[in-house]
């Protein structure tokens, strides 16, 4: 999962905002330099008591030689990229920054803590006005979205094998564990004919609490809730799906076992 990610509960409250969107080709890295620490230096909790946020962090770079860079944008999430770090600013921005000083914005607007996958993968979320989507950017450069037409997403859980589990929910829909994987559909696994607004009864299922509290082992995922109780599900199995889209050549991906978008 990613490392030092502050938490933001357990779910992205979606929040309208517009902006250009973060997905594409980035440039390649030229040669491999080897990547900096990245440490806390400070932080401010100024979180109303029983309000909702996350701490604001100054954060800075550490070289080999023992120098600290100081990254300019203060923070409420972050997870290494590269030679650098995606962090969350107060705007709720996704930022890539570099060493050097270089920022790329990656996202206009987000709910939800990037982390970085087990190959160096970054994960991060990206709100268009009522859309959500999950971005996937990989160490060549390459940006795709692997899950769009959400309401809600967050506790980011990369797996191994390049899949991703979240909380997530589709418009109406109640929220619950999906999966994601490129140029597939994204599933949802729990909760998927619950809707808002109408009784669930024993229906629903809790979420887990957070990444830390899910555990894959082989195609069956589970998790402990915030109740304590120990909840999984099949993660082969076919559930409600939602088309995904190649950002380079912009084609649209049916879900599975679907006549297209």
């Amino acid at each position: 999962m990613g490392r030092g990610a502050c938490a933001w509960g357990w779910l992205l409250v979606v929040a309208a905002c517009g902006g250009a969107r973060g997905e594409g080709t980035m440039a390649p890295s030229s040669a491999p330099r080897a990547q900096p620490g990245i440490e806390v230096i400070d932080e401010i909790d100024a979180t109303p008591r029983g309000g909702d946020g996350a701490p604001q962090l100054t954060l800075a770079f550490r070289r080999a030689d023992g120098e600290r860079v100081p990254i300019a944008p203060r923070a409420t999430a972050w997870a290494p990229f590269r030679d650098g770090v995606a962090l969350v600013d107060l705007e709720r921005r996704v930022l890539l920054v570099t060493p050097d000083g270089a920022e790329r914005v990656l996202a206009r607007r987000s709910g939800a803590p990037p982390v970085q996958g087990p190959h160096g993968e970054l994960i991060y979320v990206s709100v268009h006005d009522l859309v959500v989507e999950l971005h996937v950017l990989d160490v060549s450069g390459r940006d795709r979205i692997v899950a769009s037409g959400l309401s809600s997403a967050g506790v980011l859980a990369p797996l191994p094998d390049g899949r991703v589990l979240f909380v997530g929910a589709d418009n109406g829909g109640v929220a619950g564990l999906w999966i994601a994987q490129a140029g597939r559909d994204a599933r949802c696994l729990t909760n998927c004919e619950l809707r808002t607004g109408q009784p669930w009864g024993e229906q629903h299922v809790p979420l887990p609490t957070g990444a830390d509290a899910i555990e894959v082992r082989g195609e069956r995922v589970a998790w402990v809730a915030a109740d304590g109780t120990r909840h999984s599900a099949d993660l082969s199995a076919v559930g409600g799906g939602l088309p995904t889209l190649d950002t380079e050549t912009g084609a649209v991906v049916a879900p599975i076992g679907g006549d297209g978008p």
